[in-house]
C-alpha cells in the first residue's frame, strides 16, 4: 500500500509540473503576441510598399536575406509586387510559439488585403533578447490578385 501511495504522489507531483509547464507556456504566448504583433504588422507594411527586402533587411535574419538574395527568392518575391501596398490585416493570430535557448520563436497567421488583391499571409519570427525580433521568413497562400491589377502573378 506505501508503494502504491509512493506512486502515486509522485504521478500527482509531475502532473502539477506539467500543468504549471503548460500554464507558463501560455502565459508567455499571450505575451509574445502582444509584443511582437505591432512588429510583424510594420514589417510586412514596409516589405509591401516596394516589394524590396533592403526596406526590411535591418529586421530580417541571415537565413531569409540570403535565401531572398536567391534568384529563386527575387523571383518570388518580385510576382508579389501586383498585389501592391498593404491596406489592412484580420484575423491576426500566433499559430505556434516555442521557447528555448535559441530564443522565442512564433508563426503568426492573417489574412491581408492589398491595394490589388489579398492573401493568407504566414511571418515567422524569431525573438533572440538584445538583438530585437527578426523575421525569419514569410509565406503567402491563397493569393488573390484583382482583375485588371497590373503584372503577372503566380502562385
Amino acid at each position: 500500500m506505501r508503494v502504491l501511495k509512493k506512486i502515486l504522489i509522485g504521478l500527482g507531483s509531475v502532473f502539477l509540473v506539467l500543468v504549471a509547464l503548460f500554464t507558463w507556456l501560455g502565459i508567455q504566448s499571450v505575451r509574445f503576441k502582444h509584443e511582437e504583433a505591432p512588429f510583424v504588422k510594420a514589417y510586412l507594411t514596409d516589405l509591401s510598399r516596394r516589394w524590396s527586402v533592403a526596406d526590411v533587411y535591418n529586421r530580417s535574419a541571415n537565413t531569409f536575406v540570403e535565401q531572398a538574395d536567391s534568384a529563386k527568392g527575387q523571383r518570388t518575391i518580385e510576382s508579389f509586387r501586383p498585389l501592391g501596398a498593404l491596406i489592412s490585416i484580420q484575423g491576426f493570430s500566433l499559430k505556434n510559439y516555442s521557447d528555448g535557448t535559441w530564443g522565442q520563436r512564433g508563426v503568426f497567421d492573417f489574412k491581408a488585403r492589398f491595394q490589388n488583391g489579398e492573401a493568407l499571409v504566414e511571418v515567422t519570427i524569431l525573438e533572440k533578447g538584445h538583438t530585437g525580433p527578426r523575421v525569419l521568413g514569410i509565406y503567402l497562400t491563397g493569393i488573390h490578385v484583382n482583375p485588371g491589377a497590373s503584372g503577372k502573378m503566380t502562385t
